[in-house]
């Protein structure tokens, strides 16, 4: 997914107002590296949201995760709150992501920022747990 200056600038603005932050460095690998998983879980289904979820601020903390399927963005809009599991392997989700999980974060749905090929949500994490 290319971000757009548009995306950018409203997610800039959503997360920080008019505040002035500076940058911080990040590194890419590639995708086929990574053997972590990490599925978005909602009362009625599990996302695999792999590779399409990113800490997007630390304080407040917000993650936002890519969701092009549009029923998927209409469920996650009626959500209150769903829990992000990280799992250090590539089991389905049909496992005991709770028990296998290495971390699991509560969320609560922020906003929603919608572009032509889907739409980057946003959540505030409110619990932080560790395996």
């Amino acid at each position: 997914m290319k971000v757009g200056s548009t995306l950018k600038e409203k997610v800039k603005k959503i997360l920080i107002g008019e505040a002035d932050i500076s940058d911080f460095k990040t590194v890419g690998i590639s995708d086929d590296s990574i053997r972590e998983r990490v599925y978005l879980k909602t009362r009625e289904k599990v996302f695999d949201v792999s590779g399409k979820q990113w800490l997007l601020g630390l304080d407040p903390r917000v993650m936002g995760i890519w969701v092009e399927n549009t029923d998927d963005k209409n469920l996650l809009h009626e959500e209150a709150t769903c829990q992000l599991f990280f799992l250090d392997s590539d089991r389905r989700p049909e496992c005991a992501i709770q028990r296998e999980a290495t971390a699991m974060l509560k969320l609560k749905l922020l906003t929603t920022i919608e572009e032509e090929n889907g739409a980057l949500l946003l959540f505030g994490v409110f619990v932080i747990s560790y395996g």
